[in-house]
């Protein structure tokens, strides 16, 4: 039975009630439930019962609202952390029910080990390496932790504004950074040591990045630096991605007319 059917079955019984909490009216009524518990045994055994069902109910009831609460505040937390984190509505959506490619199999053989703080994946536009880091960023925030996506172009734009020192300041700080398409962008000595100090920094204190690029590994290596490349031989993993049908082109069609 629920709460109210309890409540229910308990006043048929016909059991006194407080009507009043005067002391008077207190002691009055519990010699009345007393009087009224020795001449039906029977009702008062079944009224008691019904009681301690009834909290045990309210209990459960309350529980399970406390945990709803709970729920909806993280989901509340974990979609501000996702409009945050700089990925897109499209992208989102896209890693709802991604693709079992290689890329987002090197991302989920590399998140469960910590050791690891760098997993660097290379390959022909299409492969799917974007949609993978998307997906881990997306996983971390639902395992509560803070990620946040950034293209390494916008982050080389922003290092020119007073409001790109802030934002680079803060991704030193989140405990998975994509950086995506690196080795596209134009980049003014500035702009290099900028985001060159920012994944030095989070390498030092043990920050977890991925960084994608479309370059292959020879190539990537020289924009990175020997510095990084090192850092990233230190406590990292390349994943050179297989040349293959781009992931972009499935699906298209031309209509006829």
């Amino acid at each position: 039975m629920n709460v109210a059917q309890l409540e229910a079955a308990i006043d048929a019984i016909g059991r006194p009630a407080t009507t009043s909490l005067a002391l008077q009216a207190v002691v009055r009524s519990r010699a009345e439930k007393q009087a009224w518990d020795a001449a039906h045994p029977a009702e008062a055994r079944e009224y008691f019962r019904l009681c301690a069902l009834l909290e045990a109910e309210v209990t459960k009831a309350e529980r399970e609202r406390a945990e709803i609460g709970r729920a909806e505040r993280a989901l509340r937390s974990m979609g501000a952390k996702l409009e945050r984190s700089g990925i897109g509505q499209r992208a989102l959506e896209a890693v709802e029910k991604p693709q079992d490619t290689e890329a987002l199999g090197a991302v989920k053989r590399w998140l469960p080990d910590a050791a690891l703080n760098w997993l660097v994946l290379c390959g022909a536009p299409g492969t799917g390496k974007s949609v993978a880091a998307t997906w881990a960023v997306r996983d971390a925030i639902r395992g509560g932790g803070g990620a946040a996506f950034r293209r390494a172009q916008s982050l080389a734009k922003m290092s020119a504004f007073d409001v790109g020192q802030a934002e680079f300041e803060a991704l030193k700080h989140v405990g998975l950074l994509v950086v995506d398409d690196f080795g596209a962008e134009l980049l003014t000595e500035y702009a290099r040591a900028q985001i060159f100090e920012l994944l030095d920094w989070r390498h030092e204190n043990y920050g977890r990045t991925i960084v994608t690029s479309n370059l292959p590994w020879a190539e990537l290596k020289t924009r990175l630096g020997e510095r990084l490349v090192d850092r990233i031989g230190q406590s990292g993993r390349l994943s050179q991605l297989s040349a293959g049908k781009s992931m972009r082109k499935r699906g298209f069609s031309v209509e006829e007319k």
